[in-house]
């Protein structure tokens, strides 16, 4: 498949692999893909630890990238939106290239933005204390 255009059918991958090779090598396999109009620009990583790293495109939370020692599968390093994973892989750029590659063709779940919150101490009183006259 080509584009989404058959271009050759065998029994047997081998065979198929050579097809590719051959054609891929005289040129006539080759078909280009329409260029985009714009490519989106990808988010910026910002390291916070070794072991944490966030996703931003401005001044907006694209993802996270969190290691996760307690995996036996040798994949550490996974990619979180909405403290939801949604990749892992064997290195924290291995994320950041999936994120990149995902936001750029819009396929990156969005990422849910909380208002900030305000510094309180909880201890605020609200009192109204009459003034006596004599």
């Amino acid at each position: 498949m080509v584009n989404g255009v058959e271009k050759f059918r065998d029994t047997t991958p081998t065979r198929c692999q050579r097809f590719i090779e051959w054609y891929h090598q005289d040129g006539t396999l080759r078909e280009t893909f329409p260029a985009p109009a714009q490519v989106a620009e990808a988010p910026t990583i910002l390291e916070i630890s070794f072991y944490d790293q966030e996703a931003f495109f401005g001044d907006y939370l694209v993802a996270s990238i969190s290691y996760d020692h307690d995996n036996y599968e040798n994949l550490y390093w996974r990619v979180l939106v909405n403290n939801v994973e949604i990749f892992r892989d064997l290195s924290a750029a291995r994320c950041h290239s999936y994120i990149k590659q995902q936001y750029q063709q819009g396929t990156l779940p969005v990422q849910e933005h909380l208002p900030e919150e305000v510094c309180t101490t909880s201890n605020e009183v609200m009192a109204s204390i009459p003034i006596l006259k004599k």
